[in-house]
């Protein structure tokens, strides 16, 4: 037991001047471990042994400090105003443009109980970007064969670019089912739209499906 102790404060005290030396330069240091109750001791360092004082003690090397390898992030690299618009690609950040031709797709659906029919339910989808200009929306049901301006499917949702292709997969005890902006339908805004419909009957009522918006 004193044994082990002993072992464990000289690897505690080698450790201690690794620190220390891999913040000067680049240095290659030597160790060994002891299996049996997981304890480190340097070797080659130091007054350390020269060699593992034990056959069944495990020897294992590394390097550390020196100048980091090319394309590291270092401190310096991220000082203050190292990362300005000007070096972000235009477009890429939530909040502005999507760039022409980029899709975004999400996942939307709603579901209630109706005491009767006729009753109303939305929900909403955000692009998290703005588009130039608003999409044509297009809500295909379940079933529905896709479109010339949605060749999609609620598995793979597409859209062509201008366009917004919202993509039902399940349904049930729902009617009057659009894609909306303002009380508009179909429509949507250059940032997102509104999926709504009604219960057709008292009961559960719900839907929902994919979409797919691309850039003008």
């Amino acid at each position: 037991m004193v044994r082990n102790s002993s072992v464990f404060v000289l690897a505690a005290l080698a450790l201690g001047f690794v620190v220390e030396g891999a913040s000067v330069s680049a240095q290659t240091f030597e160790a060994c471990r002891v299996p049996s109750v997981g304890v480190i001791y340097m070797i080659n360092v130091g007054d350390a042994p020269t060699a593992c004082l034990d056959a069944s003690h495990v020897q294992f090397s590394w390097t550390e400090g020196g100048a980091p390898p090319d394309g590291s992030v270092t401190t310096a690299k991220l000082a203050d105003a190292a990362v300005t618009p000007a070096k972000l690609v235009a477009g890429i950040v939530p909040g502005g443009n999507l760039p022409s031709g980029s899709t975004i797709r999400g996942f939307w659906g709603q579901g209630f109980t109706a005491d009767a029919g006729g009753e109303f339910a939305e929900t909403y989808i955000a692009f998290g970007w703005t588009l130039a200009s608003a999409p044509t929306a297009t809500f295909l049901a379940n079933g529905t064969a896709p479109t010339a301006a949605c060749p999609g499917s609620s598995t793979n949702p597409t859209a062509l670019p201008g366009n917004l292709c919202v993509y039902e997969d399940n349904t049930g005890n729902m009617t009057g089912k659009a894609v909306c902006s303002s009380g508009s339908c179909p429509a949507a805004t250059r940032f997102g739209a509104q999926i709504r419909g009604s219960s057709a009957a008292a009961g559960s009522a719900w839907m929902r499906g994919a979409w797919a918006v691309t850039a003008p």
